[in-house]
């Protein structure tokens, strides 16, 4: 490729001209790598991909949607015993106020504090831990600057050793810095529970769903590159129009290249000082 006629316009002062059509080059590729994706997302059969090739992101993309779902039924289990913790831990400190108001009654003295539930969470009011069966959840505001007084909350999972396995970010507000309340805990292994059921259902519907699945497999990053092996006229075959609407599509967008490269150029070029 004889690259003169470039560097006489570059040296000529025709740098920004040659960026402006460079720019409007990574405009063009940009702009219809997204309408391929769109084509592909509402029809995925209006291509055609190499048969090895799509064997491989076929395998690739339902590994990832099993290791995800995998990874949200863990999370699932995880809300379910703190739920069932949390509830549990408040049954048995109602079941020490009834003991105590019983021997109230009975004329005994109680002027002992309620003692914790052993194990229940920590007595860290700011950060306090809840054991599950098989797990600790520790709940972490994330402290805002001072005067603001709510903090978003966090929760970091460990296992019973105290490893940690995973954090969680919360979009409930933990509530005054000083403390979360029971409450915002409750609240918050509610959550927990509703989007991981949400994310599970959405991983299953990937996985069980073909037409779902079809039109995921690929993604904009994919049609960016069909678009860019389109506009540089190189066409490996890996990707292919299988509509007309599509071809119609490609054939535009191969047009719009040559006269971005071809008259643009050549205008720029050749433009007197």
């Amino acid at each position: 490729m004889n690259l003169d006629p470039v560097l006489k316009a570059m040296s000529r002062g025709h740098v920004p001209g040659l960026l402006m059509v460079f720019a409007a080059y990574l405009a063009v590729l940009i702009f219809y790598a997204g309408l391929y994706y769109l084509v592909y997302r509402f029809r995925p059969r209006a291509y055609l991909f190499n048969v090895d090739i799509m064997r491989d992101q076929t395998a690739r993309f339902t590994a990832k949607h099993r290791d995800e779902l995998e990874r949200q039924r863990n999370r699932l289990e995880v809300a379910a015993e703190l739920r069932d913790a949390l509830e549990q831990g408040e049954r048995r400190k109602l079941e020490q106020l009834q003991t105590r108001l019983e021997a109230a009654l009975a004329g005994e003295n109680v002027s002992s504090p309620v003692p914790e539930t052993p194990g229940f969470w920590s007595p860290n009011l700011k950060s306090p831990e809840v054991q599950t069966v098989r797990y600790r959840v520790q709940y972490v505001p994330t402290l805002d600057p001072p005067g603001v007084g709510n903090s978003p909350l966090t929760l970091e999972v460990r296992d019973s050793a105290g490893k940690h396995l995973w954090t969680w970010e919360s979009e409930l507000i933990g509530g005054s810095t000083l403390h979360v309340t029971k409450a915002v805990m409750v609240r918050a292994a509610e959550e927990l529970f509703n989007r991981t059921s949400r994310s599970i259902e959405h991983e299953e519907r990937m996985l069980n769903d073909t037409d779902a699945a079809e039109r995921s497999v690929w993604s904009f990053w994919d049609f960016l590159y069909f678009s860019g092996i389109t506009l540089s006229t190189v066409g490996f075959g890996d990707i292919l129009p299988n509509s007309t609407g599509v071809r119609l599509l490609v054939l535009s967008e191969v047009l719009v290249g040559l006269v971005l490269l071809v008259v643009v150029l050549n205008v720029i070029l050749v433009a007197p000082q």
